[in-house]
Parts: C-alpha cells; sequence; structure tokens
C-alpha cells in the first residue's frame, strides 16, 4: 500500500496529479515524458548529497543520490536506468494519473488490524510503501 510521503511530496503529487488525472491519455503522456526527462537529467548528474536531518520536512540524514531525494521528498520524478525511457514514462504516468490515490501511516494500518482483530505478525515499511501481514 502507499506510505504517505513527506509534506511537500505529498503536496506536489497531488498538484500534479490534479492537473493531469483528467487528462488523455497522449496528452497526460506527454507531461509524464518532461517529467521523466527531469528524472533522467537528475539521474544522470551522477552526485551523492549528505543531508541533515530536517525534522519540518520529515526528511532523515542520511546520503542520497540526487534524483533520489528529489524523489523520496520533493515529487516522484521516478527514473531508473535499467527500463526503457518509454517504461520510466509509464510508471510517472501509472502515479499522477489515477484520479483516486490514497496513502496511508503505519499507525492506520495497525488500526485497521486492530479493529478487525487480526494479529500482525510482520510489517515493512520503507520510502516507497507499507507491507503488513496478519493473522486471526
Amino acid at each position: 500500500m502507499y506510505k504517505q510521503k513527506a509534506p511537500v511530496r505529498e503536496f506536489v503529487d497531488d498538484y500534479v496529479r490534479e492537473k493531469i488525472a483528467g487528462m488523455d491519455y497522449e496528452t497526460a503522456m506527454a507531461q509524464c515524458r518532461q517529467i521523466t526527462e527531469l528524472g533522467k537529467a537528475l539521474s544522470e548528474q551522477n552526485i551523492k548529497l549528505q543531508i541533515p536531518a530536517v525534522d519540518v520536512l520529515q526528511i532523515p540524514e542520511g546520503e542520497y543520490d540526487l534524483q533520489r531525494f528529489v524523489y523520496h521528498f520533493f515529487a516522484k520524478i521516478f527514473w531508473n536506468n535499467e527500463f526503457s525511457f518509454e517504461d520510466n514514462a509509464v510508471i510517472n504516468y501509472d502515479w499522477y494519473h489515477p484520479q483516486d490515490c490514497t496513502r496511508h501511516t503505519i499507525e492506520e494500518v495497525r488500526d485497521w488490524f486492530t479493529q478487525n482483530g487480526l494479529t500482525i505478525n510482520h510489517e515493512f515499511v520503507d520510502f516507497y510503501g507499507i507491507t503488513v501481514k496478519g493473522t486471526f
């Protein structure tokens, strides 16, 4: 399930989704190709950043690749060198084109399990999402 991201990332994702969600496929893909070009350009810089913690922006201290830093905390500008340009663009499209997209916190997911009488026997949270498994 999609995890609630850093506040600036949430704002930008919602803003872009609002602009793109109602577009026809070709128009939306043209916008997503521009986003993909930006992701590719950031990745090609091959820069590592040493970032201090910024609690108010929910940015943990650490070393980040420039593209991943922007991706995790500011906007989903997806790029993966293992994929073709068009595959990367489709991944960006898949994130921004749906009109309905919910993101959640681990606390919300735990509450759902508790409210439904489930015992959590596995949970994993990272930058990308939340995985929780449980039993009755």
